[in-house]
Order: structure tokens, then C-alpha cells, then sequence
């Protein structure tokens, strides 16, 4: 799936002494997206999570209703994960691989 959704964003040529660094913002936000769409969804709904993608979006749904509402998501400052034990394990992979 990786290659698919990737395929088309662009990866500018930059190296860190002799590495080439192709994680750009973009790919790290979309990584970061699939982590919060899989942490976040409702799997007792039969919808899986849904990945579209057209040249210039990609829309990625997650079946499941906010828990925290609307009008507090849209403000933003107060989280609340339906899956926590896969938000640990997300944490715990970040962790590992960036130290």
C-alpha cells in the first residue's frame, strides 16, 4: 500500500552527508495521518478505514463518529484516542526508531 500512496509526491533530492533524505514533511504528515485514522477508528463498524486518492488529495476516512464532538475538534487542544493501546504502540515505534 505504501508504494501506492506515495507513488506521486514528489522527493527532492537532499543528503546528510553521504544519506539521502527522501521522508519529506509531506510524507511524514500522511504517515502521521494513517497513524491517527487507525488509532481513532471504530472497528466494531463493518467500514474499514477508506483511502482515496485523486492528483492533487488524498482523502482518508475512518468509520466512527468524534468522540470529543465537532465543535471541540475543530478547536483543537483536547484529544481523545478510541484505540489506545495502538496509540501506545504507535508512541513506542516512534520512539524506538527515531532514538
Amino acid at each position: 500500500m505504501e508504494r501506492k500512496l506515495f507513488r506521486d509526491i514528489k522527493k527532492p533530492f537532499k543528503l546528510e552527508g553521504i544519506t539521502r533524505i527522501d521522508k519529506t514533511p509531506v510524507y511524514k504528515a500522511i504517515r502521521e495521518v494513517l497513524a491517527n485514522c487507525i488509532a481513532n477508528a471504530d472497528f466494531n463498524f463493518p467500514r474499514g478505514i477508506v483511502i482515496l486518492k485523486d492528483p492533487d488529495r488524498i482523502i482518508i476516512e475512518n468509520p466512527g463518529s468524534i468522540i470529543t464532538g465537532k465543535p471541540q475538534m475543530l478547536k483543537g487542544g483536547i484529544s481523545e484516542s478510541r484505540n489506545k493501546t495502538m496509540m501506545k504502540m504507535f508512541n513506542l515505534i516512534v520512539v524506538n526508531v527515531t532514538s
